[in-house]
């Protein structure tokens, strides 16, 4: 039996740096798994239903995993729109969505990485408080283990750490409140997939405050275990269970005694 495809989907459709990582994400998955298809779209309905048809045509199921790193549990708007506008008129192809990648405490050995590339290349010997930046779109779950991961991080470095966003706390505003601390030497860890133009926004507003920002995940070997953590997972509803067959009927012998 062929496996489901796997399809990465991503709202952000306005930035060609995006659209690489998805599809540096996608071939470092195929590698992987070869017995598996793999593709990459947005949620631009023509590049949702291409590949949906497309990878679906040899096994007739795809698993569509969103690529969001804020939201835990809640997909966007438009990742919506676009899922239920290519289940109606890919009749041919089941489709099951997979939850959101989320702020997982696996990302944090990346993000270390990332941001340890990032000191060096700044030649930055100092450090005394730390930000984790994350993507917008996250839902009330997303929000609660951003915090959770801002803490652990913390811990990991023993120094303060914040979350910042850009709907909420920003960057600026959360490194002014780290100055507020009388900490000096700032460093910003990323939680973007790609270098968008919230990105940029966010990396713009750290170097005017003086601080180092970590560049986007990628196609970091955590994001890849995870997609195929969540691609397993929302699979499993692709699976069609034999209802169970009812049990003939034994007649019971009679035991009565016969004098």
């Amino acid at each position: 039996m062929t496996a489901p495809a796997i399809v990465l989907l991503t709202d952000r459709t306005d930035d060609l740096r995006v659209s690489r990582v998805m599809y540096e994400l996608r071939d470092r998955i195929q590698k992987m798994r070869s017995q598996h298809r793999v593709g990459a779209a947005s949620v631009n309905e023509k590049s949702l239903q291409q590949a949906v048809v497309n990878l679906g045509s040899d096994s007739g199921e795809v698993v569509i995993v969103p690529m969001q790193l804020a939201a835990a549990t809640q997909t966007s708007d438009r990742i919506n729109a676009a899922v239920a506008a290519v289940t109606a008129v890919s009749t041919n192809v089941r489709i099951a969505t997979a939850r959101p990648i989320g702020p997982s405490a696996m990302l944090l050995g990346a993000i270390n990485r990332r941001l340890r590339a990032a000191l060096r290349d700044a030649r930055a010997r100092e450090l005394d408080g730390l930000v984790l930046a994350a993507e917008p779109g996250a839902d009330v779950r997303g929000s609660g283990l951003l915090a959770r991961r801002a803490r652990q991080w913390s811990h990991q470095h023993h120094l303060p750490c914040v979350t910042a966003n850009t709907t909420e706390v920003s960057t600026a505003n959360a490194l002014a409140s780290l100055r507020a601390q009388g900490r000096r030497h700032l460093a910003v860890g990323s939680l973007f997939l790609g270098a968008d133009s919230n990105f940029q926004l966010q990396k713009e507003q750290a170097n005017r405050m003086g601080a180092v920002m970590a560049e986007p995940l990628g196609d970091e070997p955590e994001l890849v275990d995870l997609i195929l953590a969540r691609y397993a997972y929302a699979a499993m509803d692709l699976v069609e269970i034999a209802p169970e067959r009812p049990q003939p009927k034994v007649s019971k012998p009679d035991l009565r005694v016969v004098s």
